[in-house]
């Protein structure tokens, strides 16, 4: 069987402005590069060393979600700010696709190649599934957010707005009333502005640089990692937010990464390492590192639980409540909403999840547990991204649901039906007897008794 999709090529198009959604992208694509086929990746974050079987194409990104990240940073990380420019999200992806599109380089591609499989990097961009068609082969959506109603709808998945909450909803404890009313609103909210891919875990870490590497090393009391990924920069949080925030890492006796994208930091603590970039996934792997502060990424998230580290989250946008919720929930994360972030309220934060030992039980258990499985998670991705090619887009393993409506879907055409057909017998009933009981009221019913007059005696 792999002799017959040995050797194919397979195509990325990812014309999407945010790097860490390419990580785990590019991830499948160097998979797919080791097994022999031939890769061609087009997007706006090229590998920085050539790979063997792996071709990058540069194009262009729109960076326009920078400029919305500040904006949500401003609105405090409140899901309503994250809905109130929810549709500039979309409308800077669509541009980003489009201009992408329009490029000589991604026309050239169209012109004169052809591939065996398309893998789409999917951001609020699903028009792009149309080069499936173009190019007359299967498609794969990869898409490392958690999965959104529209998703749902177009792979036939069930939406299940009774029993799941929204991804956009945040903290859920149970599926209550409002909550359900809250997921029924989301969720039509998202359709009127408009695969979910496991953590691809590495068999080996890498080395980290030497000077992190000593730093780390002389961190008697272990080390706090502090990243935002790579759409939040920590360099555009607000000055008092950052201020209690570097307070806070003064006050520490652990030492601190601190991933800052600007030249130089601003009254930095003695116990701070800044870099511009940081090698998240090989610091966590550390088993130095005694907390991760993350804004909630579901790529950070599944390092940190793979690697058994617990997080204090500062949520900002989409999914990223909703999955450091369900971590606390867990209990091997604490949450720090961006609107109450103080000194006091983020050191208290800090200092509960380092001397808690709880919170790194817990997540090592869950590390365990996530761990064990019968094959990597990459390999698994490859197996997958294969067998569509061996079986010509494995439409034997399609949802029907695909093929339907949202009303054949919901089955509500069939519940109308059901109810049409019951009132029609119930009117008929109803008619039926009216009918009867006409017929009896009109025929006068049954004679009415004659009054008999009592005879006159002969004697009168």
């Amino acid at each position: 069987l792999a002799a017959q999709c040995h050797g194919a090529k397979i195509l990325l198009a990812f014309p999407t402005p945010s790097r860490s959604h390419m990580i785990v992208a590019s991830s499948l694509m160097k998979g797919l590069a080791a097994r022999g086929h031939s890769v061609t990746v087009m997007s706006g974050f090229p590998q920085s060393k050539p790979i063997e079987n792996y071709r990058d194409i540069k194009i262009h990104v729109d960076d326009g979600i920078k400029d919305l990240i500040s904006k949500f940073s401003k609105d405090g990380g409140s899901q309503l700010g994250f809905f109130a420019h929810f549709n500039e999200v979309i409308s800077v992806s669509l541009r980003s696709a489009n201009n992408s599109f329009n490029e000589e380089a991604w026309q050239k591609v169209m012109r004169e190649e052809s591939f065996d499989l398309v893998v789409v990097g999917m951001f609020f961009n699903n028009f792009v599934f149309g080069l499936g068609d173009h190019f007359k082969c299967p498609v794969i959506g990869i898409f490392s957010g958690g999965v959104t109603d529209i998703i749902n709808e177009m792979s036939g998945n069930p939406m299940a707005v009774d029993s799941v909450p929204h991804l956009f909803l945040g903290k859920v404890d149970e599926m209550t009333f409002m909550n359900r009313v809250k997921t029924f609103i989301f969720s039509g909210l998202e359709k009127l502005m408009w695969t979910y891919v496991n953590y691809r875990e590495k068999d080996t870490t890498n080395p980290l640089p030497q000077k992190m590497q000593e730093f780390i090393d002389g961190a008697e009391h272990g080390v706090v990692f502090f990243s935002l990924g790579s759409n939040v920069k920590s360099s555009l949080l607000a000055l008092e937010k950052l201020d209690a925030i570097l307070k806070t890492f003064a006050k520490l006796k652990q030492r601190v990464l601190f991933k800052w994208e600007a030249d130089s930091l601003p009254n930095q603590p003695k116990n701070v390492m800044t870099q511009k970039w940081m090698p998240q996934d090989d610091i966590l792997a550390n088993e130095k590192v005694r907390v991760f502060v993350s804004h909630g990424g579901l790529g950070g998230i599944n390092e940190a639980k793979y690697h058994g580290v617990p997080i204090v989250g500062i949520p900002f946008f989409a999914d990223q409540m909703t999955n450091l919720a369900t971590a606390q929930n867990e209990g091997w994360a604490k949450v720090v909403e961006l609107k109450d972030l103080t000194e006091e309220t983020f050191t208290r934060a800090i200092l509960e999840v380092v001397n808690n030992q709880k919170y790194r039980d817990v997540v090592q258990e869950i590390s365990s547990l996530f761990r064990d499985r019968p094959a990597a998670a990459l390999d698994t991705a490859v197996y997958w991204a294969e067998y569509v090619i061996r079986h010509k887009g494995a439409p034997h393993l399609q949802s029907h649901a695909v093929k339907l409506n949202f009303l054949q879907r919901t089955s509500i055409d069939v519940i109308a039906f059901i109810a049409i057909v019951l009132l029609v017998v119930f009117k008929v009933i109803a008619l039926s007897l009216c009918f009867c009981w006409r017929k009896v009221t009109k025929s006068g019913g049954p004679p009415p008794k004659r009054s008999r007059k009592n005879p006159k005696s002969k004697g009168d």
